[in-house]
């Protein structure tokens, strides 16, 4: 009995050290390429790519992220990213798709999301081939389209974007399109909620630059009107629709074709020189709870338009209209506030209606030319909002779009922060330079004491891009701040952006995945620097049964993949195994299990 005891406590020891593998390993997922010179009969691995990019998503799982090398990929069919093939991602395992850092990769083909938990970055897409999250059998949720380009032509059923699910976040996109024949929009949201469109730059639709409708509504006839609600609509830049307006929510254009829409947030967008309206806010259906707060109008032919049958608690406030036409207009609406709002003399609020706590007078933006809506030190702005929820500065909330602080966020097109090896590496694009004295580079441990690690001068040019690298940082959480020199001897900061660093050791081994298996696993190092690598496979006896690898390696991640087989391309039998990396006189030995 004690022999049948130990062997149980054995076979359950086992058991629950095979669950902690897996479970590691879940926690984790794995990093596969994909390059034009590739093969889909490589292991897809940095020296073996994979060649197309719906391959790579065939053969990949839930954590893991997919890097696209630059190229045009003219894939034969669509890219269509399905729940039902498993193809997806899960909650804290997000499935990525996005292009090489610093490369260009183009998509010949439109990408068809129906799946959760899936960010598709970084591509360049063109005329007419478009990113589309869609609900074929069941709602999709958790899906990010996230610094994508897009270019060209698109038509009013393929805008660039086309959006329906929940929990997802359309953000750092920039379409620069060009008008056609029908109405082609920018962005749509069709369906679901708790969605944010966040940071884009649209430009050049015929239609609307963003639109919150449902393109599709005539399939839903006699079935259930869709509703859209929780929707957020902040920092964009929504520019130069040749026929239409910048903004719509709009719930339908007739009784039996109509929407629910609930809680739509339109803050801190830029909306400029767009045909009709800046925004409209109109429908059938039932639209709720609208609130157009800190945004900036400027030269459009009309500025917000609120017309509909059932639209009830519409606020707008704190917002610039700057040498548009009619700035409001506001018909068949139920509850509605109207409150410091800034207006360009000799505009006027609208046709019959008040803004108690109206500002008149020239904003006085920076450069309103090179679309820079930020504001000067003696603007009419300056703390004469109400406060509705976001951060300010000062003695009140500025009107607008831009808290204006004397920071170098005014100036600044972009600030990011990326670790690449073992560094932290800062780029930057100012808007306006030629007043700079240059830019010192703060860094911070706790977000309150910085200190300065290094200075960065002018450039030539406007606009024109900067870089600063940082290789003394440690495993930690770092803030990092630009202080801006002037001319004439003022400063400015930026906002503070942050980063954690998980720097990489000079050598380092990681478990395989999976763990255990039955045809084949995948190990992955990392070095330090270039070395001669020796990584081989041993029975548990210690006789050599596979050499993975053996030779000369450049320094960074490396990933090979044993088949369970030795030398001589035998199977060997399913058994416990070892795996050793020697470099140098670094060693380190993991274990696996193979079971058939």
């Amino acid at each position: 009995m004690k022999l049948i005891n130990n062997r149980l406590a054995g076979t359950y020891l086992l058991y629950i050290s095979v669950l902690i593998l897996l479970g590691i390993q879940m926690l984790s997922g794995a990093a596969y390429y994909v390059a034009l010179n590739g093969s889909d009969d490589n292991d897809g691995s940095v020296n073996a790519p994979w060649k197309t990019i719906m391959y790579s998503i065939q053969n990949s799982g839930p954590g893991d992220t997919i890097l696209v090398r630059g190229g045009n990929y003219p894939e034969q069919d669509e890219i269509w990213i399905q729940n039902s093939l498993s193809q997806g991602g899960a909650p804290r395992k997000w499935k990525t798709i996005k292009a090489f850092p610093g490369e260009i990769a183009k998509i010949s083909q439109r990408i068809l999301v129906d799946a959760d938990y899936v960010r598709i970055e970084g591509f360049y897409l063109s005329d007419g081939n478009a990113i589309i999250v869609w609900e074929e059998d069941s709602p999709t949720s958790h899906v990010q389209i996230l610094n994508n380009h897009f270019s060209g032509r698109y038509n009013v059923y393929a805008g660039a974007i086309d959006f329906k699910g929940s929990f997802g976040l359309i953000q750092g996109n920039r379409l620069e399109l060009e008008p056609t024949t029908t109405n082609d929009h920018g962005i749509y949201v069709m369906s679901g909620s708790h969605n944010i469109v966040r940071n884009n730059y649209i430009s050049g639709t015929m239609g609307y630059g963003i639109h919150v409708y449902d393109e599709n509504k005539y399939q839903y006839l006699g079935q259930y009107n869709p509703k859209i609600k929780n929707i957020i609509i902040e920092n964009n830049l929504v520019k130069a629709s040749h026929a239409r307006s910048g903004i719509i929510v709009s719930a339908g254009e007739s009784n039996s074709l109509a929407i629910e829409i609930d809680s739509v947030l339109i803050r801190n967008n830029v909306v400029i020189k767009n045909a009709q309206n800046a925004i409209v806010v109109n429908g059938y259906g039932k639209i709720r709870n609208a609130n157009i707060y800190n945004n900036v109008f400027y030269e459009n032919s009309k500025g917000i338009l609120v017309d509909g049958v059932d639209v009830d608690s519409i606020a707008i406030i704190n917002n610039i209209f700057a040498k548009n036409g009619k700035n409001i207009s506001i018909e068949n609406v139920s509850h509605f506030v109207i409150s410091h709002n800034l207006y360009w003399r000799p505009e006027s609020v609208g046709s019959g209606l008040s803004d108690d706590y109206a500002v008149l007078g020239d904003p006085l933006f920076v450069s309103p030319d090179k679309e820079n809506f930020h504001l000067r030190k003696r603007s009419p702005a300056i703390d004469k909002g109400i406060f509705v929820g976001l951060p300010f500065e000062g003695k009140g909330p500025d009107i607008g779009a831009f808290e204006y602080s004397g920071a170098l966020a005014t100036e600044l097109m972009f600030f990011n922060a990326q670790q690449k090896n073992n560094q932290v590496v800062l780029t930057w694009q100012a808007a306006l330079e030629y007043y700079f004295a240059g830019f010192e580079v703060e860094r911070s441990l706790d977000n309150v004491n910085f200190i300065k690690v290094g200075y960065i001068p002018p450039g030539q040019s406007a606009p024109q891009q900067y870089r600063f690298v940082d290789n003394t940082v440690k495993n930690s959480l770092y803030y990092y701040r630009l202080k801006l020199l002037l001319a004439n001897g003022d400063t400015r900061y930026s906002s503070v952006i942050k980063i954690k660093i998980s720097k990489v050791s000079d050598f380092n081994l990681e478990q395989n995945y999976p763990n255990p298996f039955n045809s084949r696993t995948k190990i992955k190092f990392s070095i330090g620097h270039s070395a001669w690598v020796d990584l081989k496979i041993y029975a548990p006896s210690g006789q050599s049964v596979k050499t993975l690898m053996k030779g000369h390696q450049a320094s960074g991640q490396k990933a090979v993949f044993w088949d369970g087989t030795d030398d001589k391309d035998n199977n060997v039998a399913s058994g416990l195994y070892l795996y050793a990396l020697r470099v140098g006189n670094f060693t380190k030995t993991k274990k696996m299990l193979l079971l058939r």
